[in-house]
C-alpha cells in the first residue's frame, strides 16, 4: 500500500513538473516575441527550451492538451531535462 500511494505521489509530481514546463516554455515564447529579435534568452534556458520545443510546438491555437502534456511528462521522467543542468 505505501508503495502504491508512493508510485501515485511520484506520478503527480511528474504530471505537474511537465505542466509547469508547458507553462514556462510558453510565456517564454510569448515573452521573447513581446521584445523582438534582439533579446535572448541565457544558454541554459534556450537549451531547455528548444527541448521543450523539440517535442511540444508552441501554443498557438487550441488544441487536445493530452499529447503536450505526455510530451513533457516524457521530458522530465527520462531525466533529459535534468541531463541538460547536469551538463551545465
Amino acid at each position: 500500500m505505501l508503495f502504491r500511494s508512493a508510485r501515485d505521489v511520484l506520478v503527480n509530481v511528474e504530471r505537474v513538473l511537465a505542466l509547469e514546463l508547458l507553462c514556462a516554455a510558453q510565456a517564454l515564447d510569448l515573452r521573447l516575441a513581446s521584445l523582438g529579435g534582439g533579446v535572448a534568452p541565457g544558454a541554459g534556458v534556450a537549451r531547455a527550451l528548444a527541448l521543450v520545443r523539440a517535442v511540444v510546438p508552441h501554443l498557438d491555437r487550441d488544441r487536445e492538451p493530452g499529447p503536450d502534456i505526455a510530451a513533457a511528462t516524457s521530458l522530465v521522467r527520462d531525466g533529459a531535462l535534468a541531463a541538460l543542468v547536469e551538463a551545465g
